[in-house]
């Protein structure tokens, strides 16, 4: 699952989505620190291009339908 990749303020920020004053709190802190901004999205796409590009979802399915098919699944 993608939670399992996700790091609340390093490589994401999570905002509740029944707390509008907390999105505004948090796109403030982004404004009035546009270095964090693009840590916290330099780590966003690291954790992407290590995780989730065309090429890595293929080896795992590859691997999945390697195990499906030798009868390990």
């Amino acid at each position: 699952a993608v939670r399992e990749y996700l790091t609340n303020n390093e490589n994401v920020l999570l905002v509740k989505t029944d707390n509008p004053h907390n999105l505004v709190a948090v796109i403030t802190a982004l404004v009035a620190d546009p270095a964090r901004g693009r840590a916290i999205g330099q780590a966003a796409r690291q954790m992407f291009l290590t995780h989730f590009t065309p090429q890595h979802i293929g080896k795992q399915l590859l691997a999945v339908l390697t195990r499906v098919i030798s009868g390990a699944l």
